[in-house]
């Protein structure tokens, strides 16, 4: 595929530039900014315990975490809907808790929170290179991106303004199942995948056949093993030009004519509004226009027509949703 890919996975409102070519997706290092806001993703694996005949919901043990990339609306609905994972994995340096895991047909979005047990694991993830995460079978077979494009990716986003425990920072995991999410096409995936973490500035998955292979240094046994069966609803759209979009209770996917400013940089969309089967309407703006209300700016494909991913700050009841208007197009439910 020669799309250019722009995946927004940086710090604060900065971005990393990456293409999709037919050969592994690499990092750019240098950055532009843009109007799209933060990166993430969260959400999670149901956990209940049944005991005297009452159910217990399980509790985020990082809620700050969640509720950086989300808000505390949804950061406690999640909790109520059995999506709280509380899956740990450490070494000597660090401990890592997958706080929730939201799953559809094309993604996974998690939140991490890393605590540093000494000054190495601090370093490992602050002053180095973002770590990245490789997605392996369970028998330890890396997944291979070039032949159905699965991408498994750490961003980071630090926390410091909003949690004054500088030993613990959230990050956002996000594993991709489908590199056309529009086509409809079956998912050919394992039920369960082991994502491990490698060192990311000897991050080369040309290279990676099998666990063996990942460079570890300091990352060693550090995993999670996520069950890959969605989770949460998607509904399918299409526009009368053809248009289709895909919407789960978490994220959106969909065609778009891309525009372009004066300057040449690609101008992307700010607002989205979901029609309800009842009547009413939400007119969502992007997160920089208004943080925890609206959505967040994940990618886009700039492809004719492009294509756009994003994340909502709060669910959506898709069963309700009746039609979505997006710059300029109408997307009926089919």
């Amino acid at each position: 595929m020669n799309d250019k890919m722009l995946d927004i996975i940086g710090l604060a409102d900065e971005a990393y530039l990456r293409e999709a070519e037919s050969q592994p997706a690499r990092q750019i290092t240098h950055r532009r900014r843009f109007s799209a806001g933060l990166v993430a993703a969260a959400a999670a694996a149901a956990v209940m315990t049944v005991t005297a005949g009452a159910v217990t919901v399980a509790k985020l043990i990082h809620k700050e975490s969640v509720d950086y990339y989300y808000n505390e609306e949804m950061a406690s609905e999640m909790e109520q809907r059995g999506y709280a994972s509380g899956q740990v994995t450490e070494n000597d340096h660090v401990r890592m808790t997958l706080e929730n895991l939201l799953v559809n047909e094309n993604y996974a979005y998690g939140v991490v929170t890393v605590e540093y047990k000494d000054e190495t694991g601090r370093q490992l993830f602050r002053e180095k290179f973002v770590p990245h995460s490789y997605m392996l079978d369970t028998d330890g077979n890396y997944i291979e991106y070039g032949n159905d494009n699965f991408i498994s990716l750490l961003g980071i986003v630090k926390i410091a303004d909003r949690n004054s425990d500088a030993s613990k920072e959230a990050y956002m995991l996000k594993l991709s199942f489908n590199n056309d999410p529009l086509s409809h096409k079956s998912r050919n995936i394992p039920a369960e995948v082991r994502v491990v973490f490698g060192d990311g500035e000897q991050y080369d998955p040309a290279n990676v056949h099998t666990q063996q292979d990942i460079p570890q240094q300091g990352f060693e046994g550090l995993e999670f093993r996520v069950n890959t069966a969605p989770n949460v609803r998607t509904v399918s759209l299409e526009a009368d030009n053809g248009y289709k979009a895909v919407v789960s209770e978490f994220m959106f996917d969909m065609h778009f004519d891309l525009k372009y400013a004066e300057d040449g940089q690609p101008v992307f969309p700010d607002s989205i509004t979901l029609n309800m089967k009842d009547g009413t309407s939400r007119t969502l703006l992007s997160e920089e226009l208004a943080k925890g209300t609206g959505f967040s700016l994940e990618s886009v494909v700039m492809s004719e027509p492009a294509e756009i991913r994003g994340r909502f700050e709060s669910l959506i009841n898709v069963d309700e949703l009746e039609s979505i208007d997006f710059e300029g197009q109408h997307f009926r439910v089919k």
